[in-house]
């Protein structure tokens, strides 16, 4: 049941249609919207190409808080007039800034939440925290649902044709009934079954699958993905545009964080590349 939402908020465009989106959600459901605003914070010293003297970097500092400052209250003024334009009630909507990189207190936020809503391009702006930032990884560190945004999302939500990523993993499980608030009025549902060749799924996961959908009245057509296929992506993608699928469900898998840098991952690939909402669970 979902009662509780957190949305990223910022000063993008896209943050309007995000707002829409979650008025829906939260008109649906009946619940809770809280928001959170990342002000970005710039080192003084970083901006320096020399070494400062002691003078340099009181006047460099100054500027660069003022600097600062300005942007913050602007992009503030920017979110407020947008929570403005997109509720009736501006008090509907409760909203607080971190100062900074998103962080414990962010995680903690997203755990006593029943879902989080986010951009795909939601991220840090740094290497090291890049190596452990992507929005696969708040699924893994949150615990619960994240429905990530494509920036170019237009349309409404909409889960009336959603297509599901399925591996027999654990995390695909966790994603798939995480998913059945939203997908409950859907005709179909289209499973998109792939495994690595040495670890293929057996029908006995399948069936208990299909069973599981049977018992919330959801009929289900699945499509295999051979097992040689080195690139699942492209047989999700190519799915998505052929059926016109309107929501995608996957599990969100952890992963070391240098393999995750150097390889990527195919959750991680999808939320870049998507044109439509992924609904992730770990």
């Amino acid at each position: 049941m979902i009662k509780s939402i957190l949305v990223q908020l910022d000063a993008k465009p896209a943050c309007q249609k995000r707002l829409t989106l979650v008025r829906e959600l939260a008109k649906t459901y009946d619940a809770k919207v809280r928001g959170i605003y990342f002000s970005p914070v710039i080192h003084p010293l970083l901006r320096q190409e020399t070494s400062p003297t002691e003078a340099e970097i009181c006047n460099s500092s100054s500027t660069v808080i003022q600097s600062n400052k300005k942007r913050i209250s602007q992009e503030k003024r920017e979110i407020s007039n947008k929570v403005r334009k997109v509720f009736d009630d501006p008090n509907a909507l409760d909203w607080r800034e971190i100062c900074g990189l998103p962080n414990e207190d962010f995680i903690s936020s997203c755990r006593h939440n029943d879902l989080t809503v986010v951009s795909n391009e939601f991220r840090v702006n740094n290497l090291v925290g890049k190596l452990n930032s992507s929005v696969a990884t708040l699924a893994v560190e949150c615990g619960g649902p994240i429905l990530v945004i494509p920036e170019s999302h237009e349309s409404h939500f909409s889960a009336q044709r959603p297509v599901v990523a399925w591996d027999g993993s654990r995390a695909s499980s966790r994603a798939i009934s995480d998913a059945i608030p939203f997908i409950g009025d859907a005709k179909r549902i289209t499973v998109i079954s792939n495994a690595h060749k040495k670890k293929q799924i057996s029908k006995l996961k399948d069936q208990q699958l299909i069973d599981y959908f049977a018992c919330h009245n959801l009929d289900v057509d699945f499509v295999k993905v051979k097992h040689d296929c080195l690139n699942p992506i492209n047989a999700i993608e190519g799915q998505i545009e052929h059926k016109k699928h309107d929501l995608l469900i996957m599990g969100a898998h952890g992963h070391s964080k240098v393999s995750e840098l150097i390889l990527g991952s195919t959750t991680r690939v999808m939320i870049a590349n998507s044109r439509i909402p992924i609904l992730l669970s770990h």
